[in-house]
């Protein structure tokens, strides 16, 4: 009863986190892009479905930015509930949930699966990404999975399967996972062999043969039922037309996506190189999580860090491993007190575990009751509905020069009742309005970060 109450704490307190941010969050940017497509496949029950938005298809007309895993899980809920924002929402609350569950049994559950827990859920840049409707928590629920059954199973086929499957769903931005998995895996063997005889070889050779059956499916499902579309667009998408462009090229060697590591995971990061600190002082050792954590930051910052590539959806695997390996330093911390320490420490973890789940009962209760009113770009993004609706067949031309264009862009699709163009898409608007026999356009332009303005023109 005690180990249910330590886990239903934490998964009730980010559940109503999430409740209240379903209501007070508009999605936004990449979230609706992944909104419409998770929409149009409920409706069309295609996987190679045409876009409705220009961001991720390839130039034959079909989404080539990742593979489908994520739009086939979605499915059923988008069916099921439709395509409001709570409705397109629920997938990645119930992947949130399981995550925590699943760190709260890989850090021995008890008080220290509850602290570990705590400090993924309360952590914004994670919240910030299992609210929208984003990729990037289902892949790395799943590679997660594939390490815990290293850990826990040391079933080492179905660890290869899973991750072969948080492949389909990010593509080749799972490989930092597959490195710091299978890395972390030799490293499971090192330590079996010390009491029992286990085979390198063919322990790989199971990972690897796991990892490979998945996605050699989706390949023979693109070639064969897709004519090898998909496969085609994805490597114009990311290599032809993204990394390895003239452009991409030509910009500057730059640490920038280590520095904003620091800058959204300052304190756990901090935390995380104390407690190194005191291990490596106290020990002269450091346990097999540790370890995969260290190699998991290193090759994830490496990768994007090549591509020059910053974006917040790539830490999120960095969330989950800093916080079980926290959670893990804890417990190690807490076996080198005295037993008046440790019984104080449990106390104390289920004393703020209460108090905070009755504060976030308050809040819940705060931001259900109060009308969104935020003033950032997403909410004005909302706000300008109420213009629009009175002329929902006009046009919408969106300037290019305005701040964040593309989120904008994007957001502004999925929220207005319009046709919303970019003004790069001047001529086809314009001949679109010929045949209505129509002139009039809504301009938005950028006034600040935050604000735009939306006027009524006659497009010449």
């Amino acid at each position: 009863m005690k180990k249910i109450f330590l886990v239903v704490i934490p998964l009730l307190t980010i559940l109503l986190i999430y409740t209240h941010q379903i209501l007070w969050s508009p999605i936004h940017g990449d979230g609706a892009v992944y909104s419409h497509l998770m929409k149009e496949f409920s409706e069309t029950g295609q996987l190679h479905w045409r876009t409705t938005v220009t961001d991720g298809a390839g130039e034959n007309g079909i989404f080539t930015d990742h593979p489908y895993l994520f739009f086939i899980y979605s499915y059923p809920f988008v069916k099921i509930f439709g395509s409001s924002d709570w409705a397109i929402k629920i997938p990645n609350i119930l992947v949130a949930l399981f995550i925590v569950y699943l760190l709260f049994l890989m850090a021995g559950r008890g008080p220290f699966g509850l602290l570990t827990g705590f400090i993924l859920a309360i952590n914004p840049t994670f919240e910030l990404q299992t609210r929208q409707p984003m990729l990037d928590p289902l892949a790395q629920a799943l590679a997660m999975s594939s390490l815990a059954l290293i850990y826990l199973r040391r079933n080492f086929f179905y660890a290869g399967l899973i991750l072969g499957l948080a492949f389909l769903t990010k593509g080749l931005e799972l490989l930092p996972n597959l490195a710091g998995i299978f890395l972390f895996s030799l490293l499971v063997i090192h330590e079996d062999r010390k009491t029992k005889n286990v085979s390198y070889l063919r322990a790989a050779t199971k990972f690897f043969l796991g990892l490979s059956l998945p996605i050699i499916a989706w390949f023979l499902w693109d070639f064969l039922w897709n004519h090898g579309l998909w496969c085609q667009g994805y490597y114009e998408r990311q290599f032809a037309h993204r990394f390895f462009t003239s452009s991409n090229q030509a910009k500057p060697f730059s640490l920038g996506f280590v520095f904003e590591l620091f800058n959204v995971f300052e304190p756990q990061l901090f935390l995380f190189i104390i407690g190194s600190l005191w291990l490596w002082k106290t020990k002269k050792s450091f346990s097999l999580l540790w370890k995969y954590n260290v190699i998991y930051i290193f090759f994830t910052c490496l990768a994007f860090t090549l591509i020059k590539k910053v974006a917040l959806q790539h830490y999120t695997g960095i969330f989950l491993s800093t916080s079980l390996a926290l959670g893990m330093m804890a417990k190690e911390f807490y076996e080198t007190r005295s037993l008046q320490w440790q019984l104080i420490f449990k106390r104390m973890t289920n004393a703020l575990s209460l108090i905070s789940f009755v504060g976030m009962i308050g809040a819940s209760i705060y931001f259900w009751t109060t009308p969104f009113n935020k003033q950032d770009l997403w909410g004005n993004i909302l706000a300008a509905r109420t213009q629009l609706n009175q002329s929902p067949q006009t046009p919408v031309l969106i300037d290019t020069g305005v701040f964040d264009y593309y989120g904008l862009l994007y957001t502004a699709q999925w929220y207005w009742p319009n046709p919303v163009y970019s003004t790069n898409e001047r001529e086809l608007v314009k001949k679109l309005l010929t045949t209505q026999g129509k002139k009039e356009i809504f301009l938005v332009r950028g006034l600040d970060p935050q604000r735009f303005s939306i006027e009524k023109q006659i497009l010449e």
